[in-house]
């Protein structure tokens, strides 16, 4: 990372700064395993994850600006760490149910391949784009330009 397009943080903040995210997905993914274990409640709970997450990045894309507070950075993270982690541990349950008992262990190491590959670039991209910076006007460009491509 090029240390003139930080702007208002030290290398210090840029080790902490995507540990919300982390902490917010680990967090609710835990409580939705409980929710899962207890209430036996499963295909809400990956909705609703999808809903936070899908808002998220909604809202990620729509107020983050080069003028936009730290804390609305942070707060955004949040909200799609919450998304993703109740997300996370539901939809292996959702494939075990839907296979046959002769199945069910090539869907599993299936789905455990696919969830590890997605999760590997998808944490790291998203730590590296969500966090470890405050947006300046030259990332916020990049980004943006970034997130235009994906689009379209």
């Amino acid at each position: 990372m090029v240390p003139y397009l930080v702007t208002s943080s030290g290398f210090t903040m840029l080790g902490t700064t995507p540990s919300l995210l982390r902490r917010s997905t680990s967090l609710t993914c835990a409580i939705a395993g409980q929710i899962t274990s207890h209430y036996h409640i499963v295909r809400p709970l990956c909705w609703i994850g999808f809903a936070l997450t899908s808002l998220g990045y909604g809202l990620f894309y729509g107020l983050l600006t080069s003028t936009s507070s730290f804390a609305i950075q942070e707060g955004v993270q949040v909200l799609i760490g919450f998304g993703t982690g109740i997300s996370l541990s539901t939809p292996m349950l959702i494939v075990q149910a839907a296979m046959p008992f002769k199945d069910m262990a090539a869907a599993t190491s299936a789905w455990i391949l696919c969830r590890s590959l997605a999760a590997t670039i998808g944490t790291c991209g998203s730590c590296k784009c969500l966090g470890g910076f405050r947006v300046s006007e030259a990332n916020f460009k990049c980004l943006m330009m970034m997130v235009q491509d994906w689009l379209y």
